[in-house]
């Protein structure tokens, strides 16, 4: 930041720091994975305790909200590990 007062006004001139981060940083990108590995994990476990557990229950043992539990289980099926057998309402999960 630079200050400077020429006659009557002020100026206040801010820099912009170099946003790119350095190689020893861990990216915000990075971050969000390994949090998103780590529920995935937990989902698992607990889908393998319980079967019939809800995407609620899901979210209230792990701490996340439904959505991320949403998007984690469409990633969890595409990759092949779980898969639904029935119906919302009387279905279950099964791990692959």
């Amino acid at each position: 930041m630079e200050w400077k007062e020429p006659g009557i006004s002020f100026r206040v001139t801010f820099f912009k720091k170099n946003l790119i981060p350095d190689s020893s940083t861990e990216t915000f990108s990075d971050t969000s994975e390994k949090t998103s590995e780590k529920t995935s994990e937990k989902m698992v476990e607990l889908i393998g305790n319980n079967k019939n557990i809800t995407i609620k229950e899901l979210a209230e043992r792990i701490g996340v909200s439904t959505r991320s539990i949403e998007r984690n289980l469409k990633r969890l099926q595409e990759y092949k590990s779980i898969k639904r057998v029935g119906g919302d309402k009387g279905g279950y999960w099964k791990i692959l």
